[in-house]
This record gives C-alpha cells, sequence and structure tokens, in this order.
C-alpha cells in the first residue's frame, strides 16, 4: 500500500514516530495505524493547541459552579452578573448549558 505524504504546514491529529522522531501525520486515525504497523511505528495523538492560542479563561471551574448554584438559587440574572463583575450575556450563557 503507497501512503500520500502531506507538507508540513497540514494540521494533523495523528502522528507516527519511530523510536523517536515523528515520521509522518495523519488526519485519520485508520490510515496512521495502518502506516504504523507498516514501518514499525507507533502512534500518538496530536496536541489539540500546540501553540496555546485562544483566549485565557476569565473564570475557573469553581467560580463557574458557583454561577450556576446561583442560578439554581433563583438569584436575578442581573444580580449575579454584578456580583461576579461580568456580563449578563455571560451569565445567561452558563444558565442556558446548566440543566435546571
Amino acid at each position: 500500500m503507497e501512503y500520500k505524504t502531506y507538507p508540513c504546514g497540514v494540521k494533523f491529529r495523528y502522528l507516527v514516530r519511530k523510536d523517536v522522531p515523528v515520521v509522518a501525520g495523519f488526519l485519520f486515525e485508520k490510515d496512521a495505524a495502518d502506516y504504523a504497523l507498516s514501518i514499525g511505528g507507533t502512534v500518538i495523538r496530536a496536541a489539540e493547541n500546540p501553540r496555546n492560542a485562544g483566549r485565557i479563561p476569565k473564570f475557573s471551574d469553581r467560580e463557574k459552579d458557583a454561577i450556576k448554584e446561583r442560578i439554581s438559587q433563583g438569584i436575578p440574572v442581573r444580580r449575579i452578573a454584578e456580583e461576579f463583575q461580568c456580563s449578563v450575556g455571560y451569565v445567561q450563557k452558563l444558565k442556558c448549558e446548566h440543566p435546571l
């Protein structure tokens, strides 16, 4: 079976390595597993966010849980937003995610 190689600019989900260096990258796990078996390498999952890009979360999981707790207590959304110094829309977003 012949495998297609891709340029380095393509983002891969699965990497195949033999010993230490990475040999090839694949978008699908099945292709990576087939190639790894053919060369005697191993498949590793690529990092989801290798450059650590994106926004830093404003609230920790504990603070989000505290907001959700106040929502379930029936406290108005505006009062929760003032208390946590965030927007009403953010509290509303957590309210929609939280099953009551």
